[in-house]
């Protein structure tokens, strides 16, 4: 996971995983989708919410969304 912070609204967050220990979401989704992050230890959430032409790569093995 890497995260990024910016005061010019360019912040970032990139979800990377593979691996036995990872569910296998139900792929390609359907929109809108909202996706969350949360940290465990304190509770803080960020989400965002994706329309179909913000869903870049939307497959059996891939999803890929980004918002402007």
């Amino acid at each position: 996971m890497l995260l990024k912070a910016s005061d010019s609204n360019k912040s970032k967050a990139l979800v990377k995983g593979k691996g036995a220990g990872l569910p296998d979401p139900p792929l390609p989704v359907t929109a809108p989708l909202t996706v969350q992050l949360v940290n465990g230890d304190n509770g803080l959430c960020w989400s965002a919410s994706y329309t179909t032409a913000q869903l870049l790569t939307n497959s059996r093995a891939l999803l890929k969304a980004k918002i402007p």
